[in-house]
């Protein structure tokens, strides 16, 4: 004669599931609450579960791993547009691409010849600026 309890066995009134185990990684928690990505176990097929429904951490609310190119700015990240293209406004490395870098914004830039020559103000047919020089 026990009392009902989580683990027992018996699915009882306020519990979702009870398998009779204390093992987080199948289909019934120890908390006799059913198996979900963001319950802070980490089940088959989930990368990750941190436990919260945060999205800008190292584990996405899907239960996978946060990483550059999955359009979420993450840890360490810039921006993310969710490409690993690099002449947009957003690099394959999920930094911002700015006037410089020696990367073309096509978006933004008409030319990016990378480090500039900050002595030279017309660096040739690119200007400091990322604009085309225009010759009279």
């Amino acid at each position: 004669c026990n009392l009902p309890d989580c683990g027992d066995g018996f699915k009882q009134a306020g519990e979702d599931c009870d398998d009779g185990n204390t093992e987080n990684a199948d289909a019934c928690t120890n908390a006799c609450k059913n198996a979900a990505c963001g319950d802070g176990f980490k089940q088959p097929g989930e990368e990750c579960d941190d436990g919260n429904m945060v999205n800008t951490d190292a584990c996405l609310n899907t239960c996978k791993t946060a990483k550059c190119g999955d359009a979420v700015v993450g840890p360490n990240e810039e921006c993310d547009d969710g490409n690993m293209v690099d002449f947009d406004n957003c690099l394959g490395t999920c930094k911002e691409n700015i006037c410089g870098d020696g990367v073309l914004d096509l978006t933004e830039e008409q030319c990016d010849h990378g480090t500039l020559n900050k002595d030279n103000p017309d660096n040739g047919a690119c200007k400091t600026t990322c604009e085309r020089n225009s010759y009279v």
